[in-house]
């Protein structure tokens, strides 16, 4: 069951490439965009089953790479339940979308599908600096998302949201130099704990926190949104 783990980020990530390379099919829009969903959502249950029974954890070293080389992927009932929900989200929210008219613009669906993959890996990674990746990765087609139908109130609301999460992608990135230099790890395995033993990992975790508050814009950081 573990192997399914790559399948949320690499299906939709194809399917995004496939309608770059296919513009103008407004019918394999729809059909990638929500089969795409479908799947994941189908993984999700079949991961969330299998983790259900006494909260198990599954876990993936991607590409057979040895342990703090490859990328690890790991599922748990509390990941598996999130990653069932999102895709059942963006699977309404393509529908809606392409039912009200932004969903017709030929780069939509491909930009959302990028930007669900780097959800899904977000909630799907068990390393660290593989979370800030998948965090720019669900970021990046979102600026795009943002000022897709144009306008210069979307463009300016643009600036203002690219500035903000750039800003605090660089105080995410320097969080993670910061713990890795104090455990000597970022797996999240490995720093389980970490914090209480600690202060100077606690105090790096906290800029981690503190970058992640940024973009999500929770009280007090919240004014830029």
């Amino acid at each position: 069951m573990a192997a399914l783990l790559p399948l949320p980020v690499g299906a939709p990530l194809l399917a995004a490439a496939v309608l770059l390379l296919v513009p103008g099919r407004r019918w394999l829009h729809r059909v990638l965009g929500l089969g795409t969903s479908a799947t994941v959502l189908a993984v999700g249950g079949l991961l969330l089953a299998a983790t259900l029974p006494g909260g198990r954890v599954l876990s993936e070293d991607i590409g057979g790479w040895p342990p703090g080389v490859a990328i690890t992927m790991a599922v748990d009932p509390f990941s598996a339940l999130m990653l069932c929900v999102s895709a059942l989200l963006v699977a309404l929210c393509l529908g809606y979308a392409d039912a009200t008219g932004p969903g017709r613009h030929r780069l939509f669906t491909p930009l959302a599908l990028a930007l669900s993959a780097g959800a899904y890996g977000a909630y799907l990674t068990a390393d660290l600096f593989n979370l800030f990746v998948f965090v720019e990765v669900m970021l990046a087609p979102s600026y795009a998302l943002l000022v897709l139908a144009g306008g210069r109130r979307r463009v300016a609301a643009g600036r203002v949201y690219l500035t903000a999460n750039l800003m605090a992608s660089t105080v995410f990135l320097a969080g993670i130099g910061l713990t890795y230099g104090v455990a000597g790890a970022v797996n999240l395995g490995d720093l389980a704990g970490a914090a209480r033993r600690s202060t100077a990992v606690a105090m790096a975790v906290a800029v981690v926190l503190l970058a992640l508050v940024a973009k999500a814009a929770l009280v007090p950081l919240h004014t830029w949104l």
